[in-house]
Order: structure tokens, then sequence, then C-alpha cells
């Protein structure tokens, strides 16, 4: 799991983002089995990879708008996936409250059923 970057597009060369970077291409390098991307952070450094990644938005993601432009680019924005033989639950967190969208805690709930 990589969380919390917090990539920002007026600071693409900060501290923060060349971190990010560096850790996604040892993430990468590493081939790990899934990488789920936690929210505040974008997707360019994993075009091509072999490895199945999901993004899971955080607050970044919807400062000054809505979530349209993520789930366009990255589709739904909390779901379950089995990964060899694990269970992933991710959801989504950006609006601050996990209840905002009380659907995925019938689906969390479910998932863990």
């Amino acid at each position: 799991v990589m969380s919390d970057a917090q990539f920002v597009a007026r600071n693409p060369d900060s501290d923060l983002v060349a971190g990010a970077r560096r850790a996604l291409r040892e993430i990468v390098a590493a081939d790990p089995d899934v990488l789920v991307i936690n929210g505040d952070i974008v997707d360019e450094e994993l075009a091509g990879t072999d490895f199945p990644w999901y993004y899971v938005p955080g607050n970044h993601e919807i400062m000054g708008g809505d979530i349209a432009n993520f789930e366009q680019a990255f589709g739904e924005n909390s779901r379950v996936v089995d990964q060899q033989g694990t269970r992933l639950i991710m959801l989504d967190s950006s609006t601050g409250s996990l209840s905002a969208k009380f659907d995925q805690i019938e689906m969390f709930r479910d998932a863990l059923a």
C-alpha cells in the first residue's frame, strides 16, 4: 500500500514528488503481487507494469471539485477484489468520512461476511 504522497501540480519538483516517484520506482522494481494506492497520488509512474494496481481516492482527489474526473479515469471509488487469496476491500474516504456514501459501508459489511 502506498498512501498520501500528496503530489501537488503547482509544485511538480518538490521533495514530496521526488520521494513518491522514487518509492514508485522501487515498488515497480520489486514486482509486487499487487499495489493499492491509497489516495493523493498520480498514475503516470505505473504505466506498463505487469502487476495489478488499484487507486482509491483520498481527500486531495476532490479538493476544489467533485470526484467525476477520478471516476472517469480510474473507475469505481470503492470495490472489493480478491487477489491471489487476499481480499482487498477498498473504500472511498475522499470526503473525509466513510459514511458519506453509506452504500460502501454495506458493501464492506457484505465483503467481510
